[in-house]
């Protein structure tokens, strides 16, 4: 069975398959988004399509939703999701004696595999209460011991342990279905101060003694903790922006040679998708510097405190780029 054979079957089943009316819930809203969804991807609004499709599956879950869902996915260029979900359908229509379905969707899923890029982490040692977060998700890390199925796009992951400094990294997933490595650095103790030594009081002086006027103190850096972070997150915003920027650039360029119009191929879809991810983290990365730098300004001249340790770090890949802050305020 051809790849265009496939996509075009799974359409025709989906196009006249209803959201299966769920007990309770709000089945004429979910049903309702559900028809407005598909008449959008038909006419080609691919990102309000996918907004109403998940919204009605949301509130009325459905094999037929979940399915035209997983379609638009494809064609919004999340892979990774996009086959996720097409092997939930087949498992979910395999149980619903759906045969025809479950080999259309599983078929799918297989077509998608070559193409879902992945993200491999690397923790050389680490503590036993280590917690990793991908994309704002708890991950297990039980479960890094294997690639893991991404998205193009900008993904962010943090790394923290009690009593240890965290750590926070920026990779940039590609669009080819390649796996970008990240090597996590053995997390740093957090230092823990010594304790304050207490002195016994001096008995008072027998003699009165002429008054010695206090040293001056030291003066010390100006700025708070919050002004050096900001102003290290701030600068960090701005130089990933630029990075974000050029590999949109980069993939739009690459994507003319796939299209014609806006008629692509499968790679062309996915280049446009990862540029469109790309220029968006960019606005995003300037927009958050720009705002933090004037925050730490306005901090620098209004506060009176000593500089924390803060750290960034900014390196290039085949694949992308990783930004990595870290230290302890």
């Amino acid at each position: 069975m051809s790849k265009l054979f496939r996509i075009a079957a799974f359409s025709a089943l989906l196009a006249h398959a209803l959201p299966a009316l769920a007990q309770g819930g709000d089945s004429a809203a979910a049903e309702k988004l559900f028809r407005d969804g598909a008449t959008a991807l038909k006419r080609g609004d691919v990102d309000r399509a996918c907004t109403m499709l998940a919204q009605s599956n949301t509130i009325d879950p459905a094999i037929g939703t979940l399915g035209l869902l997983a379609l638009c996915h494809e064609r919004q260029g999340r892979t990774a999701t996009a086959a996720r979900e097409y092997r939930t359908v087949a498992s979910l229509a395999r149980s619903a004696n759906q045969p025809e379905r479950a080999q259309i969707a599983g078929a799918r899923a297989d077509d998608l595999a070559p193409h879902v890029s992945h993200l491999e982490l690397a923790l050389p040692d680490h503590p036993s209460n280590l917690v990793v977060e991908v994309g704002g998700q708890l991950v297990p890390v039980a479960d890094l011991k294997a690639p893991l199925a991404l998205d193009p796009g900008a993904v962010v992951v943090r790394i923290s342990a009690d009593g240890f400094e965290s750590r926070t990294e920026m990779a940039v997933i590609a669009a080819d279905g390649s796996t970008t490595e990240l090597l996590v650095p053995e997390l740093k103790r957090v230092a823990v101060p010594p304790a304050d030594i207490v002195l016994a009081e001096p008995e008072p002086a027998r003699h009165p003694v002429a008054a010695v006027p206090p040293s001056p103190r030291p003066e010390r850096a100006q700025g708070s903790p919050a002004t050096w972070v900001a102003a290290g997150v701030g600068t960090a915003g701005l130089v990933f922006g630029g990075v974000f920027g050029v590999l949109a650039l980069s993939s739009n360029s690459r994507a003319s040679s796939h299209c014609t119009g806006n008629d692509c191929d499968e790679t062309g879809v996915a280049l446009r998708a990862s540029a469109l991810h790309e220029a968006t983290a960019s606005t995003i990365a300037f927009a958050a510097g720009a705002a933090a730098i004037g925050a730490s300004l306005v901090l620098y001249v209004t506060t009176d405190h000593e500089a924390p340790s803060v750290a960034a770090d900014l390196r290039a890949t085949p694949n992308g780029g990783l930004l990595s802050l870290h230290g302890c305020f």
